[in-house]
């Protein structure tokens, strides 16, 4: 089993070499290419859509805080006119 904890890599490609013939060697050399293609793609568009959602939070924080700080201030503006009518 090639995800179990107790694969033996050297062991396996031994394996393979002795008791497969080339063509199928051949085939199975071409099916993990293309698999490993797929998975780097894959892992390109999960570190993309993440760095996207990353960005994204980054810049709604940014909003938020600018937010607050404006209405910090307008709270201050706020409590001068309330103390004035005191």
């Amino acid at each position: 089993n090639l995800n179990s904890a107790k694969f033996e890599p050297k062991r396996y490609t031994h394996s393979l070499l002795m008791d497969q013939p080339l063509a199928s060697l051949l085939q199975q050399t071409n099916r993990l290419a293309q698999e490993t293609r797929q998975l780097d793609g894959e892992m390109k568009t999960l570190v993309y859509e993440n760095y996207s959602k990353f960005i994204s939070a980054t810049e709604t924080i940014g909003r938020m805080k600018t937010d607050v700080d404006d209405m910090d201030a307008e709270m201050t503006k706020l409590q001068v006119k309330v103390n004035a009518l005191s």
